[in-house]
């Protein structure tokens, strides 16, 4: 047994802690979550276009807010400003050379003069750009007055500006161009060779320069970027709304643009996220603190408190990505809130963890859009009311009670917060059949989640300790077939346990489960334990040492038949350390006092192999186990007997160090030896005397 010291101060100075900690963190998650779009969301959901404002609406914060519409506007502006880019093509351009070549070598008897004429024109026409008519007219569609042109050959520069259109050369003004081109010549020319010229030139023609629609792209593309945003500033304490006028158009926009964007003083994104992990990192202390009190199996109780751990944080994460969702309502109607509540109670058996989950929860969903002081007592109210509302289903009609409960509590608690913020007292029937929905679901997602989570964690939840403790278990019914004296010796020690885990605090269900199953191991070998003996002993025929292995093995061979029929860890704990380390002090004589051993005994060839209870249940067990079996030895048995036979067996256990690891009391020691009494005395009182009637 631990000595008594200041273990429940600890806790309390723990929960005192946590309960701060988590207070802090639910006030700065509220502020934060005020200095967001929320308020603004909250305005937008009660003010139309057309009514009276009922109170003056400020700017809560200062911030500068990027004008889209008249960013977009300028960078359209941008991007249309910059001319068409039309490229100079090298292969073209020689295209027209090859022809006239061609040409030249075809009309040997051509005049040398009038070839030198056309070819001077065609390379100025090659010099200038001959266009496309098609695309120089869709360019002149779209409003251009000017072009530029690239890679103008014999240039030094890449880029050339043409201010006008119409002086471009294309299919429609070729003619004059030629034309007034040759009449520099017109001196030693014909007319004749004036229309030979213009008609070999526009033989040999393509067209050499054309639209670029990828470079024209990027340059359009490159102006847009360079044009900044138009940023609005809004200041903290300009009014956007005042008090009884008629609300605009222009103000809800300006409600509308700053719930998108306002930006948070306190914390950013990341600042939320870090705020939650405190908060989650004190509830996970208490979570740890307070099933290891309760139950004194943390590990067990630790998957169950990292699973709603993690089950709120993914829901809390979802609400921060929420932060840009607008719902009709309060988003905490449509998320829920009691799923991770009950899903903790059902698991846990312990109404308390799940009042924690809901200020987990509650915590949560203070960051939600919409959210307001009211979101988190709302979710508090609702999370502990459907925890209170859990059944533990000994009955069929459990399920029932709680299904119903649960919907008409959500419901009234619904319709008071609605009521209590008379934000959309118009909608309160909605709002209610929502909740009563969501409820109904999320009960039957934890009905039918419970069983699986149970076997998938091994956890010894309420409902699968009601179904370990029938007697139609297989193990229990082969244990009564097989040994049906350690059956009835089980079922002593079990009611024991129950009884005296109850006046201590620990876990009923799981005291009476242990006690039953705790000498499974015994059905291997049942004739060689004293209660399923008739007549002789089988030990007269063995030695002490092989007699006091056979006993021992029962516990090892009771854990693996726990572990191969899947019980919860919590009670192959008890079937495997519920004789602790003892000496099995019957054989251990037996050898101290057999006059034909030339060997020295040694005590810990008799001790069993394994260790002191580390639970409440376990100690528990392991006394009852002990009480149970002598009470069967005392002659006309009597409460003073008992209650001395109570007594000397746990005097035997501290003695031997057997309470060592757990955190049993004294006067939990007390509770639990008056708890015996009363039960060994009820088990075990005086009958009356029938007559018999042929004495009479």
């Amino acid at each position: 047994m631990k000595k008594e010291n200041n273990k429940s101060g600890i806790y309390l100075v723990i929960a005192i802690c946590t309960i701060l900690l988590s207070a802090v963190t639910v006030g700065s998650s509220i502020i934060v979550s005020s200095y967001t779009g929320a308020r603004y969301e909250r305005y937008l959901q009660t003010m139309k276009v057309g009514y009276i404002a009922d109170e003056t609406v400020y700017v809560f914060t200062s911030v500068d807010v990027v004008d889209q519409d008249a960013t977009n506007e300028m960078r359209e502006k941008a991007s249309g400003s910059v001319n068409p880019f039309f490229t100079f093509s090298d292969s073209d351009s020689e295209t027209i050379l090859n022809n006239f070549n061609q040409f030249k070598s075809y009309t040997e008897n051509a005049g040398s003069r009038m070839m030198a004429v056309a070819y001077d024109v065609i390379y100025k026409i090659i010099d200038r750009g001959y266009y496309s008519e098609d695309e120089i007219n869709d360019v002149k569609k779209l409003g251009y007055t000017r072009i530029n042109t690239i890679n103008h050959p014999g240039e030094d520069s890449e880029l050339e500006e043409l201010v006008d259109l119409s002086n471009v050369l294309c299919r429609s003004n070729i003619d004059d161009f030629i034309l007034s081109s040759i009449d520099g010549y017109s001196d030693y020319l014909s007319s004749g060779d004036v229309m030979t010229i213009l008609s070999i030139v526009k033989y040999c023609l393509v067209e050499n320069v054309h639209y670029d629609s990828v470079i024209t792209s990027y340059y359009k593309e490159y102006a847009s970027s360079q044009v900044l945003p138009v940023v609005n500033s809004y200041f903290k304490g300009d009014v956007i709304i005042p008090v009884d006028t008629v609300i605009k158009e222009d103000q809800i926009r300006t409600l509308e643009i700053l719930a998108e964007n306002a930006t948070v003083t306190i914390s950013d994104f990341y600042g939320d996220i870090l705020l939650m992990l405190i908060g989650f990192l004190a509830t996970t202390i208490a979570f740890f603190n307070i099933a290891k009190s309760i139950s004194n199996h943390p590990v067990s109780f630790l998957n169950i408190s990292t699973g709603g751990i993690l089950f709120v944080f993914i829901i809390s994460t979802v609400l921060i990505l929420k932060y840009s969702v607008r719902l009709p309502y309060s988003t905490v109607i449509f998320y829920p809130v009691c799923l991770a509540p009950m899903l903790i109670t059902s698991l846990s058996g312990k109404r308390r963890l799940g009042v924690l989950t809901s200020a987990m929860v509650g915590l949560g969903m203070t960051i939600a859009p919409g959210a307001t002081i009211y979101t988190f007592f709302y979710a508090l109210s609702i999370g502990c009311s459907c925890s209170y509302m859990v059944r533990f289903l000994n009955k069929r009609l459990d399920s029932i009670y709680q299904f119903a409960l649960s919907i008409l509590s959500t419901a009234g608690i619904t319709a008071f917060f609605v009521i209590l913020q008379a934000n959309a007292i118009e909608n309160i029937l909605i709002l209610v059949v929502i909740s009563a929905i969501r409820t109904a679901i999320t009960n039957l997602i934890v009905i039918s989640s419970v069983p699986i989570l149970e076997r998938v964690l091994n956890l010894p939840t309420a409902f699968r300790l009601h179904e370990l403790a029938y007697t139609d278990s297989p193990l229990l019914v082969r244990l009564s077939q097989v040994a049906p004296g350690t059956y009835s010796h089980s079922r002593q020690v079990a009611d024991l346990a129950e009884a005296a885990a109850e006046e201590v605090g620990a876990n009923a269900a799981v005291a009476k489960v242990g006690g039953l199953y705790h000498d499974i191991g015994k059905m291997d070998h049942p004739e060689y334990f004293v209660e399923n003996q008739v007549g002789t002993s089988k030990h007269e025929e063995l030695n002490p040492t092989l007699s006091a292995s056979i006993i021992r093995n029962h516990v090892k061979s009771g854990a693996d038949k726990g572990r191969e029929a899947g019980l919860p860890s919590e009670i192959i704990d008890i079937i495997a350390n519920h004789h602790g380390n003892d000496v099995i002090r019957y054989f251990y004589h037996e050898a101290v006092v057999d006059k034909e051993s030339n060997r020295a005994v040694e005590e810990q060839d008799f001790r069993y192999n394994a260790e002191p209870p580390s639970s409440k249940e376990c100690a528990i067990v392991m006394i009852a186990d002990s009480v149970e079996a002598a009470a069967r030895t005392i002659v006309e048995p009597t409460p003073a007997k008992f209650s001395k036979l109570i007594r000397q067996i746990i005097l035997h256990k501290i003695e031997n160090n057997q309470l060592d690891n757990c955190d049993l009391s004294v006067k939990d020691l007390d509770k639990i030896s008056k708890s015996f009494l009363k039960t060994l005395t009820a088990l075990y009182h005086s009958r009356i005397e029938y007559p018999d009637e042929d004495e009479d």
